[in-house]
C-alpha cells in the first residue's frame, strides 16, 4: 500500500508520459530479445 502512495502523485502529474515511456521500454526489450534469439539460432 505504501508502493501505491509513491506512485500516486505520478499519476496524476505525467500519466501519459509514464505509460509511454514504459510501452516504449517494453517494446525494446522486446525487440532486443527477438534480435538476440535471431543470433542465437
Amino acid at each position: 500500500m505504501q508502493l501505491q502512495k509513491l506512485i500516486e502523485p505520478f499519476k496524476k502529474t505525467s500519466n501519459v508520459r509514464f505509460t509511454a515511456n514504459w510501452c516504449l521500454m517494453l517494446l525494446v526489450i522486446l525487440a532486443v530479445n527477438e534480435i538476440g534469439n535471431g543470433v542465437i539460432i
